[in-house]
């Protein structure tokens, strides 16, 4: 499940780390992760909590987000952090 690999990166999470989190091995989160496993929904609800978000987010598909997380993933910390500030400074709301 690739939304789960975006949120627990999103979060700064190794696999070790969100596998202790929930009681799941490395392993298992990167089977998850990968789709060649199929978590039950008590584990699924685990990871969620885990991840902050409700379960039914674990699925959810927004193919805009999902690209800019992932051009995010890819690039420093340096411009990710630049990249925040752009995205910020757009909102209607924002302060100079």
């Amino acid at each position: 499940m690739e939304r789960i690999k975006i949120l627990r990166k999103l979060r700064g999470l190794s696999q070790a780390e969100l596998g202790d989190m929930c009681d799941l091995t490395q392993s298992m989160i990167s089977k998850i992760e990968k789709g060649t496993a199929n978590p039950t929904l008590d584990v699924l609800e685990k990871i969620a909590a885990a991840l902050q978000v409700k379960t039914s987010e674990l699925f959810e598909r927004d193919e805009l987000i999902d690209r800019a997380i992932t051009a995010l993933l890819r690039v420093s910390r340096e411009k990710q952090l630049t990249a925040v500030q752009l995205l910020e400074s757009l909102q209607p709301d924002a302060k100079p």
